[in-house]
């Protein structure tokens, strides 16, 4: 299932896009100096391994029905340990590493990171050890200034206990930490941008804009007016998306899915505020409201009739450069009715669409569409 088409509550506990981070990161970790400590587990698996080799099985003989597939289960995440027993696991590690915990140089971060997050990848501690042991790891590699390998220690952490992953993304990139250098700043920058960036898909705004913030004056610090204009500009659009968002009211019910009528106004929302029309348009059509919900399952219609996209879709196709245009002008009259930056994104859509229609369209429809065209463009640049 496709990221934006989560509810909320599901969407902020999900990873973030670090794929290849925990191959990577296993890869590395098994080559240095602690890899006796996980040797015999596949990378990115934190389930126990039994040592002893399993020989393969033998063919079937000829004629014989083949066996049924076999499906692996998939492991969910586990719920996040109590703060008490966290307390006490952490006492315990402090403890434990009572000399790596005083030191204070970034490559002894980085060390104690690595054998903390080696360590932490063993499913035979208990559910409290192991999820402090991965956290601090994390900490200290946020504290060593490693971004990748903090991404790849939260991987971990976040496919064996269901965490905020997007939350503790950010509360480890904002630990106190020595950043020699401007180049180091700017690497900050955009991991807090990104988890503004997943913050804002998550429809999590006030995470969004604090970490923005955090970039921005990161980047002012920095003396970098280009990010700093980068960090500013992802601030205001978690500012109009939260603010628009908010004035949706309740659109989830209590176990956190949309209900129709609340699925109508999230891809309302989707296709006029964040311009996520495929996803907003299928949130439209499952809703309740019929304002556009016929225009939404006509433009579906139309994206269907791309090669290989019926079947994707599960709706009939419905060709044509003429039904392109219609789908144009449509959208064209509801920007009419709209305001500001969901004005523009509905002008903007139609243009697509006048565009996609253009060359196959002849005589008076294509001199409808051209004008259209050149109408939007003058409208959306101003002039």
């Amino acid at each position: 299932m496709p990221w934006s088409d989560l509810p909320p509550a599901q969407r902020r506990a999900g990873l973030l896009p670090c794929a290849g981070l925990v191959a990577g990161l296993v890869a590395g970790l098994l080559a240095g100096p602690f890899g006796g400590l996980t040797a015999g587990v596949v990378a990115g698996d934190t389930t126990p391994r039994d040592p002893t080799p399993v020989a393969p099985a033998a063919p079937a003989p000829p004629g014989a029905a083949a066996p049924a597939p076999v499906l692996s289960a998939r492991v969910l995440p586990r719920p996040v340990p109590s703060e008490a027993t966290q307390g006490e696991a952490l006492k315990a590690l402090k403890a434990t590493f009572r000399a790596d915990y005083a030191k204070r140089k970034p490559e002894d971060h980085l060390a104690f990171a690595k054998l903390l997050l080696t360590q932490g990848r063993s499913a035979g501690d208990s559910e409290a050890q192991r999820f402090v042991v991965l956290r601090e790891g994390c900490e200290q590699a946020a504290r060593a200034g490693d971004l990748t390998l903090v991404a790849g220690g939260l991987e971990l952490l976040a496919s064996a206990f269901a965490i905020d992953t997007p939350a503790e993304h950010l509360r480890l990139l904002l630990l106190d930490k020595e950043i020699p250098s401007a180049e180091a700043a700017l690497a900050l920058v955009d991991a807090e941008l990104a988890v503004a960036g997943q913050a804002i898909d998550a429809d999590d705004y006030p995470l969004a804009s604090k970490a923005a913030k955090a970039a921005e004056e990161l980047a002012r610090s920095a003396g970098d007016a280009n990010a700093q204009a980068s960090a500013r500009s992802v601030l205001e659009r978690a500012k109009l998306y939260g603010d628009e968002f908010a004035n949706l009211g309740e659109i989830t019910d209590l176990l956190g899915a949309y209900p129709e009528e609340g699925s109508s106004r999230v891809g309302v929302f989707m296709c006029f505020v964040k311009n996520e029309w495929r996803l907003g348009l299928e949130r439209i059509v499952a809703g309740t409201d019929d304002t556009y919900k016929a225009l939404a399952a006509e433009e579906l219609a139309a994206l269907a009739a791309t090669p290989g996209a019926e079947a994707q879709l599960g709706i009939a196709a419905t060709p044509g450069a003429e039904a392109q245009l219609g789908i144009a002008d449509r959208w064209w009259e509801v920007a009419q009715k709209q305001r500001g930056d969901a004005r523009e994104g509905i002008l903007a859509h139609a243009f697509g669409w006048y565009r996609r229609a253009l060359g196959a369209l002849a005589g008076a429809a294509h001199t409808r569409a051209e004008k259209r065209i050149e109408e939007i463009d003058r409208l959306l640049s101003g002039s």
